[in-house]
């Protein structure tokens, strides 16, 4: 059976864009047949670290905001007996010629044909799926095929949040690229060079001047903006990357560099390591104060030069 344009098959196997509008979601109601990693890897990038038993598990149990609290039963209460599952049919093993796409493509067909699948809209998949992605483009292709107006209400917040770590791992990306022109602008120049990791002694007006252009900056706000990704890149690696996964937002990002500018970067890395694990789920009010006292049990005559 083809794949219709905008469906998840059951396989690994992305579907091919076309530009037709999405169709519903087909999926058989019970776990996924093979490992997906036995499939040649085909097909768009980013679809290729899909975790596909995580997307059928999200089809065929009620959804996150719906599953009901399971109690904690008492230790002294036995667990009551329950009947002898009825053993299926053993399942013979499959050749070892036959392509495991084609196998469980098979298990698809016979789970529609005996009534074992259902419908789920492609914006119900993606909005029940999307807070479980890292950040990257498989998040990115599954945002693009949820039209707001088709999400279901209860995965709204995370749709949103799930927006909120795309635009930090974009914005890091964008970070990086200027950290690296720096860079290179730096190496050029006799007169400023770079260390062995390429960080570059000071900004080169040059660079600075490229960032204003490309991204219609004012020269002082291609400076403040370089210099962020400087300190990303090299002086505070562990903000830059929580930017790029999605724990940290570029405001808090900032309020990290910010409060650990007038320290070394010895001390400023301690400050670091003691906020960033919980800096996610503070308020910038709350982190920025919890930044306050990291930098004074850190160094006291930093705070006062950093008020």
């Amino acid at each position: 059976m083809p794949e219709a344009d905008g469906e998840m098959p059951a396989s690994p196997l992305p579907p091919r864009d076309t530009g037709a509008a999405p169709d519903p979601v087909r999926t058989p109601v019970g776990p996924a047949v093979g490992p997906a990693d036995a499939t040649p890897r085909e097909g768009l990038s980013w679809s290729w670290e899909l975790d596909f038993e995580t997307l059928l598990t999200a089809l065929t149990e009620p959804a996150p905001w719906n599953r009901p609290i399971q109690p904690i039963p008492a230790a002294a209460q036995p667990a009551p007996v329950q009947p002898a599952p009825v053993q299926p049919a053993p399942v013979q093993p499959a050749p070892a010629d036959v392509d495991p796409v084609e196998a469980e493509f098979a298990e698809l067909l016979e789970a529609i044909d005996e009534g074992r699948s259902r419908t789920v809209p492609l914006a119900m998949a993606a909005g029940r799926v999307a807070e479980s992605l890292p950040t990257g483009p498989d998040l990115a292709g599954w945002l693009a095929t949820s039209p707001v107006p088709d999400l279901e209400d209860g995965a709204l917040a995370g749709m949103a949040a799930s927006y909120r770590r795309l635009a930090s791992w974009a914005q890091a990306g964008e970070l990086a690229i200027v950290a690296q022109l720096a860079s290179r602008s730096a190496a050029a120049d006799n007169k400023i060079g770079v260390d062995e990791q390429g960080r570059p002694a000071k900004l080169p007006e040059e660079a600075c001047a490229q960032v204003s252009l490309a991204l219609t900056m004012s020269q002082a706000s291609a400076s403040w903006w370089s210099d962020l990704a400087v300190a990303l890149t090299w002086r505070l690696p562990a903000t830059g990357a929580a930017l790029r996964n999605g724990q940290v937002d570029l405001g808090r990002a900032r309020l990290i560099v910010d409060a650990t500018a007038a320290l070394d970067e010895e001390t400023a890395r301690a400050v670091e390591a003691t906020v960033l694990p919980t800096a996610g789920d503070k308020t910038t009010a709350q982190l920025r104060a919890a930044l306050r006292r990291a930098v004074i049990a850190a160094d006291p005559e930093g705070a006062e030069r950093h008020p």
